[in-house]
């Protein structure tokens, strides 16, 4: 028989695993857990954030912001008005003084030259400056200019004539025309309480004679 044959090589024992810990074995869990979900959101989150151009914002970036925002201002009512009305539009009035020339109802001769004049005051908060100007808007014009310039300038509480060269209409009957101040941003404004017009009042008559009147 062999030499070898008779002898027979023993296997290595395997070593007896050694026992975890309960505390080694919550964190070994915990470990595996955190890896797992990071290789779940993070490649997601990574490629949204590439695809769209965004830049992903951590929570505490944004609590930071929201704590340093600048704080919204409210304006009251006088800040709003001074802010979108910087003309002073909205404290612009007038008030009618008196016909100082044609009187409501004056008879003219067709076709006469006339000089109407009004006397009014600033009766608002904002000056008169030459910018501002006599408007027409309704009825007979009887006259060439629809925009008559303010002749001065005109302080709160102050009087002013303010005059238009007329011409009175062809044909007989009774006319009349309507005028508004108007201010250099474009808007207008009359006679309160109803934002009312200046107006002329003439009535033509064909053989009336020529009315004369001084301001």
């Amino acid at each position: 028989m062999p030499l070898f044959a008779a002898c027979k090589l023993k296997a290595p024992s395997k070593p007896e695993p050694t026992p975890l810990s309960p505390e080694a074995i919550f964190t070994a869990a915990a470990q595996t857990a955190d890896a797992r979900l990071k290789q779940r959101f993070i490649p997601t989150a990574t490629a949204e954030s590439s695809a769209s151009n965004e830049t992903v914002i951590p929570a505490s970036a944004t609590a930071t912001a929201i704590l340093t925002a600048t704080p919204i201002v409210v304006l009251d009512a006088t800040q709003v008005l001074t802010s979108t009305n910087p003309l002073g539009q909205a404290f612009n009035q007038v008030d009618f003084v008196a016909d100082v020339t044609i009187p409501d109802g004056t008879i003219i001769p067709a076709n006469a030259t006339f000089k109407k004049t009004w006397k009014i005051r600033n009766s608002g908060q904002s000056t008169w400056t030459t910018d501002y100007a006599l408007v027409f808007i309704d009825g007979a014009t009887m006259s060439t200019l629809s925009s008559i310039s303010m002749p001065e300038v005109v302080a709160p509480g102050a009087t002013v004539n303010i005059s238009v060269d007329m011409t009175a209409p062809n044909e007989p009957g009774a006319y009349r025309g309507y005028w508004k101040l108007k201010a250099p941003g474009g808007a207008t404004f009359g006679v309160p309480p109803n934002d009312g017009a200046l107006w002329v009042d003439i009535y033509v008559e064909g053989d009336a004679p020529p009315v004369t009147a001084t301001p």
